[in-house]
């Protein structure tokens, strides 16, 4: 929530309106910030995503014994896999809606309401970008944990 609230927040100011910007100093001063904020951003992006990295080879640690028992009673590799990603994308999918619609409800709160179309692919998108971006991180460690699972097999 706090990165795509973070992002919405970039995109406002990088399509600030240029009628608003009237002085000199004041394009100098949007100009000086967007870069700063871009990589503050990305800084964000990356730590929170090293984090969730973390936090879901504690989960799938935990779950060593469930993954083997799935594995003995003859799951599938790739029903395990879809199993887990299913486990991790159903939150991340969720968060995301909330993250959107909280979004929304600021930028309306602060009069500066989004276009509808932009409200449209806020509402479509930004789950789905979450979603990916929590499965491409959950892939590496439940690959891993699948292979043990099944190597025991």
């Amino acid at each position: 929530s706090a990165i795509f609230l973070m992002s919405i927040e970039y995109l406002l100011v990088s399509s600030f309106n240029r009628a608003l910007v009237i002085t000199v100093l004041g394009y100098q001063v949007r100009q000086t910030l967007e870069g700063p904020q871009l990589s503050l951003f990305l800084l964000v992006l990356l730590a929170a995503l090293l984090v969730l990295g973390l936090c879901i080879k504690l989960i799938l640690f935990g779950r060593r014994n469930e993954l083997a028992l799935l594995a003995r009673v003859g799951w599938e590799w790739r029903f395990v896999l879809r199993r887990i990603l299913w486990d991790t994308v159903r939150p991340a999918l969720i968060c995301g809606e909330s993250g959107v619609v909280i979004a929304l409800l600021v930028m309306v709160a602060t009069g500066s309401p989004p276009g509808i179309l932009s409200s449209v692919a806020l509402v479509l998108g930004g789950p789905i970008l979450g979603a990916l971006l929590v499965s491409s991180v959950t892939a590496m460690p439940a690959w891993q944990e699948i292979k043990r699972a099944f190597s025991w097999k």
